[in-house]
């Protein structure tokens, strides 16, 4: 692999946003599994075998339905996690695009001088993203709280 293009503070800002988004998969995965500890072994394995964004769809439902006064607030969650993680994999394609393909690293250095590159990322968008996904971590286990809260509440039928 050859040099990278980037300069170390955007190397280290995607590096925080590949964790964090990893991060959030995983919480996501152990609030699913959480949520539903009484669904038999093989029905929560394939539950973890689903696409995160299917996953997050089984979250979104669930919590929805404990907390349905709060739906505009818990669809508007998820679709910023769901643009979220959009956002960190376009970053990280084009990361991969400027360290593996040698013929397109003069459209690292485009970016950086500030000509038209095929994806401009900037510390200032690296910064936003992870900060996103920071945020984004603290509000789901918030909301898994208030819903797991608000479920055990509930008369049993």
């Amino acid at each position: 692999m050859a040099a990278l293009t980037l300069p170390d503070e955007h190397l280290t800002l995607i590096s925080m946003i590949a964790i964090r988004g990893d991060v959030s998969e995983q919480l996501q995965d152990m609030l699913l599994q959480g949520w539903w500890r009484d669904m038999p072994e093989a029905l929560l394995r394939d539950t973890m075998h689903m696409s995160p964004e299917r996953r997050a769809d089984l979250l979104r439902e669930a919590f929805e339905t404990v907390l349905p006064e709060e739906r505009p607030t818990i669809g508007d969650f998820f679709d910023r996690w769901r643009d979220a993680h959009e956002e960190r994999r376009a970053v990280m394609h084009e990361a991969w695009v400027l360290s593996e393909s040698p013929d397109i690293r003069g459209i690292g250095q485009a970016m950086l001088s500030g000509g038209e590159p095929r994806r401009r990322i900037t510390t200032a968008m690296l910064s936003a993203l992870d900060q996103t996904f920071a945020t984004l971590l603290l509000e789901l286990t918030v909301l898994y709280a208030r819903a797991t809260e608000a479920r055990s509440a509930r008369p049993s039928a």
